[in-house]
């Protein structure tokens, strides 16, 4: 959210296709600089120790259910997961 023209919209979708992958679907405004996508990777890696693959959406693109917001979607299908 810190950086320029990221959104305040973002869902986490966690799936397992061929081994988990976690996927970071972010809105961001239309002077979007990729190399600022870039960082947040890098400084994502850095932080967490982890490596998603981050999807850079226009605004809007994210569905937005009635009522509370959707962050984070499990789509693994493993026994006993679900939506969280």
């Amino acid at each position: 959210l810190e950086k320029p023209g990221v959104s305040h919209e973002y869902q986490i979708l966690l799936e397992a296709n061929g081994g988990e992958r976690l996927i970071v679907l972010v809105e961001v405004e239309p002077e979007f600089d990729p190399a600022t996508g870039e960082r947040i990777s890098r400084e994502v890696q850095d932080l967490l120790g982890l490596r998603p693959e981050f999807r850079w959406l226009k605004r809007g693109e994210i569905p937005r259910p009635q009522g509370k917001a959707v962050r984070v979607l499990d789509r693994r299908a493993s026994k006993g997961r679900g939506n969280r």
